[in-house]
């Protein structure tokens, strides 16, 4: 389940863009400065597909670490 996951319901409702940030703690500083953000739990080659169908509808940014594992 992708940490932060109760925000992109209220994402898609109200037509919002949702960051997606590869760690926890990333996600938690875009939520403080005002977006919703989710995170997957372990890092960038840890995405699971049934992650993706839960974010669809929503209008995505993907924020990755800028190192090997991000790009």
């Amino acid at each position: 389940m992708l940490y932060r996951h109760d925000l992109i319901d209220d994402a898609v409702r109200n037509n919002e863009e949702l960051l997606i940030t590869e760690g926890e703690r990333d996600a938690d500083t875009a939520v403080e400065f005002g977006f919703k953000a989710v995170s997957g739990d372990s890092g960038a080659r840890t995405w699971r597909m049934d992650w993706s169908q839960s974010l669809d509808g929503a209008k995505l940014i993907v924020l990755y670490d800028n190192d090997l594992a991000g790009r």
